[in-house]
């Protein structure tokens, strides 16, 4: 029975295959060289760009709306502002007599009215008319009569009292 030796004994011990000493020196700078390159700085990220952009936008729409004046749709100007100047110097001139002036100081208060751009040579200045200087003599007529010719008025609508 001397047969029965220690298993061990039967194992012959190898020399393990060991890798080069220069793979273990770059082994540590390759690891952590591929760790920093994976590494992407926060602000480089698009999704911080896109949020960024979109915080901007959304802060500008709100600050542009609370700080504008409200609009009042039922506000009578500004639907006047849509009507072509023309068009309401037109209804004005044909409908003068039907209005009130007291309707009118009551419709627009003089807060609200603006001075529209009127040709420097419509107007006369009150500085430069003497009123003494003012004299109808020179007028005859013709002179009338062409006027209310071209103005649109008949002559024969005027009362009696408003002939010359």
């Amino acid at each position: 029975m001397e047969e029965q030796k220690n298993i061990l004994d039967h194992i012959t011990p190898k020399k393990p295959s060991m890798p080069p000493s220069e793979y273990f020196e770059g082994l540590a700078a390759h690891v952590t060289k591929e760790q920093q390159s994976n590494i992407i700085p926060f602000y480089k990220k698009p999704i911080v760009w896109i949020g960024s952009a979109a915080a901007v936008t959304i802060g500008i729409v709100l600050l542009t709306s609370i700080f504008s004046p409200a609009i009042d749709s039922n506000d009578p100007l500004l639907a006047l502002q849509e009507i072509p100047t023309e068009e309401i110097m037109d209804y004005l001139q044909e409908n003068i007599d039907d209005i009130d002036e007291l309707e009118i100081e009551e419709a627009i208060s003089e807060a609200s009215l603006s001075v529209a751009p009127t040709p420097k040579n419509d107007h006369i200045e009150a500085s430069t008319i003497n009123v003494e200087e003012v004299t109808f003599d020179d007028i005859n007529t013709e002179d009338i009569l062409n006027y209310l010719n071209q103005e649109g008025i008949d002559p024969s609508e005027l009362e009696d009292d408003n002939l010359f």
